[in-house]
């Protein structure tokens, strides 16, 4: 991937860039800094990709996935000292003392805070070796965290004094002490390796993740600080690949505007064109891009929207020469349509859902009416600028089968719809805000209207032979899987899983790739094709 978005060594003449030369290329130019502290987060980054196996055979596969999820933790404690700032002044509106909380916690579990838990497990261990002392001759010591029962979970836990709760009972150090001098030295390990370290990751599975970062930091730091092998687990790294391959893969999809390599990209930073983002609506729906090229073989964008040129006298001066290529695998494409299809009919763009209407053709009696009565299946999104600055909508109109039963992503239609004021004025008055919902899709769904009238979809469709479930979008067989999920929690899967009618547009449901096994457990696949197209696969172990 690095190879492909030029940050990998370059290769000229056969020669390979000299390690200097990169060096600078990639630190200078980039900013990325291999500090002790980045290789630490790099060796921690490796040991996660490699700890499946031993977590497995370890029988602690649930806490696998617990670890998947651990932040390395860099510098949060200053992020959470500035928050504890913030949140010290009594002015805070609060909505905005809210989400200053809700950021907070994002920040308390993490693996450096983990390993901190750990040595003052450590140390709360050999303080238990000691003699029992009398309270009223020495001064007691107040240790940061306590060992507790975590009745909720049925375990011990080892949390911070300050995170007590209801469902945590503290545990008696002297009782403790009577009951270790009855038990074996295995029986005390096992006790010790499964006490859970502030109600998240036991210390057993921890001592394994830090043994495997130890040596993961040994060997990076063996190699080349500016080796591939090195910076492929470097975090600042990874994230600046990800980020030039979007804009290669903006810049495939006909976008000739300047794409900057900015953290906030998948917000929408960048700027683009409307013809642009309509554009890229159609590859990501129907996995192909279309562009026009001039007589040099550069692309255009104001040839895009003129098929050809002629004179009165029928003759064709200029004809498009449009090239077709696809950037986004079957596989994908179908999981996103499908995305863009539940925000039409669950989210945002519900609007569309109601109004767009299969019109009845000219002549036509009630009797037809009923029978075009017909819910379109129709793909978009939303979009709101910061302050109401402007508002859009872009989606996707399927085409109708050739069989007339249905509607297919072949062929059909990409609309974008933007809404605002030269001036980049908010669209704020009082209490009336102008989002993409109410600003842009109403054009929309006037525009989408006016082609199914003027490309006569009524007359293609065959409402005898449609489906119990109405008017669908039909899939090719891929090897998905539509299941349902819970609406009114965030969309996610329903446990244990259940399969959907792919027809049924009622019942909320996701359309993925993966394996749902007789329990009712589903394990995701995830694979990923690069958008060059040249069939290298990547797993999820390569991501």
């Amino acid at each position: 991937m690095a190879t492909k978005v030029d940050l990998a060594p370059r290769f000229r003449n056969g020669k390979e860039e000299p390690y200097t030369l990169y060096r600078t290329r990639i630190r200078d130019k980039y900013g990325i800094s291999l500090t002790r502290s980045a290789l630490q987060k790099a060796a921690y980054t490796k040991a996660v990709q490699n700890l499946e196996t031993d977590f497995i055979f370890e029988d602690i596969v649930a806490e696998y996935t617990v670890l998947r999820s651990l932040p390395y933790g860099s510098h949060f404690d200053k992020y959470k000292k500035d928050l504890d700032l913030a949140l010290t002044d009594t002015k805070l509106a609060v909505h905005k003392r809210k989400e200053l909380q809700f950021r907070k916690s994002l920040l308390e579990i993490n693996y450096l805070s983990l390993v901190l838990r750990q040595q003052q497990l450590q140390e709360f261990k050999s303080s238990l070796k000691t003699e029992v002392f009398d309270p009223f001759d020495m001064p007691l010591v107040v240790q940061p965290a306590v060992l507790c029962y975590d009745r909720q979970r049925s375990r011990y836990s080892f949390v911070e004094r300050e995170s007590l709760t209801e469902e945590l009972s503290p545990v008696d150090s002297n009782r403790l002490r009577e009951y270790f001098a009855g038990e074996s030295g295995d029986a005390q390990k096992k006790f010790w390796g499964d006490v859970l370290l502030d109600s998240t990751m036991s210390s057993a599975a921890l001592s394994l993740v830090q043994k495997q970062v130890t040596l993961e930091y040994q060997r990076l730091t063996a190699l080349s600080p500016y080796s591939l092998d090195v910076l492929s687990g470097v975090h600042d790294f990874r994230v600046l690949v990800g980020l030039r391959y979007l804009i290669e893969y903006g810049h495939a999809m006909g976008v000739s505007s300047k794409l900057d390599p900015v953290l906030s990209f998948p917000l929408g930073s960048n700027v683009v064109t409307l013809l642009e983002a309509t554009r890229m609506y159609e590859a990501l729906v129907s996995g192909n891009v279309y562009l026009a090229e001039d007589e040099s073989g550069v692309s255009r964008d104001l040839l895009t929207i003129l098929d050809r040129i002629e004179t009165a006298d029928g003759e064709v001066v200029y004809q498009a020469n449009m090239k077709k290529r696809e950037v986004l695998a079957p596989a994908p494409r179908l999981a996103l349509s499908h995305i863009l299809e539940n925000t039409v009919k669950f989210g945002t763009g519900r609007y569309a859902q109601k109004n767009v209407r299969l019109p009845v053709m000219e002549g036509g009696d009630e009797q037809d009416a009923g029978a075009m009565d017909l819910v379109i299946p129709l793909l978009g999104k939303t979009g709101t600028a910061n302050n109401y600055t402007n508002a859009s909508f872009f989606g996707y109109l399927p085409a109708v089968s050739r069989d007339g039963i249905g509607m297919v992503i072949d062929d059909g239609y990409s609309v974008g719809v933007y809404v605002g004021f030269d001036n980049n004025k908010s669209m704020r008055r009082k209490t009336t805000r102008i989002t993409g919902s109410s600003g842009a899709l109403p054009a929309w769904t006037d525009i989408v209207n006016t082609i199914l009238r003027e490309k006569s979809y009524a007359t293609e469709l065959d409402p005898v032979d449609l489906s119990f479930y109405g008017l669908t979008l039909l899939h090719g067989e891929l090897g998905q899987v539509n299941l349902a999920v819970d609406k009114e929690n965030g969309g996610r899967l329903v446990k244990p899983g259940v399969e959907i009618d792919e027809k049924n547009r009622v019942q909320p449901s996701i359309m993925t790739f993966g394996q749902l096994y007789d329990s009712g457990r589903f394990k995701l696949k995830r694979d990923y094709v690069p958008f060059w197209g040249d069939g290298e696969l990547f797993t999820e172990s390569d991501l």
